[in-house]
C-alpha cells in the first residue's frame, strides 16, 4: 500500500469482527513502531498486547465498572470541552455534530460501541515512565502513530481510544506492567465488522485554518 493509501485509511474503527490477528503481525507492527524518533534516543515506550482470555477479562470488568457508575481515573486527567482553546471546542463540537447527524445514529449506539471496547480482538497498551518529561508524551504519541500506520499497512484497522484507559486499576489487576511504568494509551487492533458506525468519518478543518508560511 503506498503512504497517500495508508493515511486514507487511517481512521477510527468503532466494531471489529472476532477474527484473530496473528502475534507475528502484532509484534511486526511494534517492530515498525520502535523506528520513532525519541528525545536523544531515549525510547521512552513499554508495550503490552493484550488478547484471548486476556483482554476478555478486562472488557468484563470494563462494563462492570460502568455498570457500578465508578468515576474514571486515566493517567492523563480528562479535561472538561470549556476548558479547552476556542479553536479545540469548535473542532469537539463540529465533530460531535457530525457524529448525531451520521446516520441518525443514536449517541447510545456509540457509547455501547466504546463500553464494550469495540469488541476487538486484540488491544495495545502503551506506557512511558512515571513522572516522564513532557518530551515522552510527544515521543509516545508518534510511536503510537506510527504503530498504527504500521497495521494500516499490513491490511488492518484500528481505534485509538481514552476508553481503554479508562480505568487504570483493571489494567493493573490483569497485566503485570513494569512498576515504574504507567499505561497512558491503547489502540485496537483488529479487523473491522459491517457495523454502520464503521462508515462515520470526521472532517478536518481547512488547510488554511492551521498553516501558516513564512517566506
Amino acid at each position: 500500500m503506498d503512504f497517500k493509501n495508508i493515511i486514507a485509511n487511517r481512521y477510527s474503527s468503532r466494531s471489529f469482527s472476532d477474527k484473530q490477528v496473528s502475534l507475528d503481525v502484532l509484534k511486526q507492527i511494534i517492530s515498525d513502531a520502535q523506528t520513532t524518533a525519541s528525545w536523544v534516543n531515549s525510547q521512552p515506550w513499554k508495550v503490552y498486547i493484550a488478547t484471548g482470555e486476556k483482554l476478555t477479562a478486562i472488557k468484563k470488568k470494563h462494563l462492570e465498572l460502568i455498570a457500578a457508575g465508578r468515576s474514571s481515573s486515566p493517567v492523563f486527567p480528562v479535561l472538561g470541552r470549556h476548558l479547552w482553546h476556542q479553536d479545540q471546542q469548535e473542532n469537539m463540537a463540529a465533530w460531535s455534530q457530525e457524529k448525531e447527524d451520521f446516520q441518525h445514529l443514536p449517541d447510545k449506539i456509540f457509547r455501547q460501541l466504546n463500553e464494550t471496547l469495540f469488541s476487538a480482538p486484540s488491544v495495545i497498551y502503551f506506557a512511558i515512565p512515571k513522572n516522564s518529561p513532557d518530551w515522552s508524551k510527544f515521543d509516545i504519541g508518534a510511536f503510537v502513530q506510527t504503530a498504527t500506520l504500521s497495521a494500516i499497512n499490513q491490511g488492518l484497522n484500528t481505534m485509538i481510544a481514552y476508553e481503554f484507559v479508562k480505568f487504570p486499576e483493571v489494567l493493573a489487576e490483569d497485566l503485570t506492567v513494569d512498576e515504574n511504568y504507567q499505561i497512558v494509551i491503547g489502540i485496537a487492533v483488529g479487523y473491522e465488522d459491517d457495523h454502520i458506525a464503521n462508515n462515520f468519518r470526521s472532517s478536518r478543518r481547512p488547510l488554511d485554518d492551521i498553516l501558516t508560511i513564512f517566506e
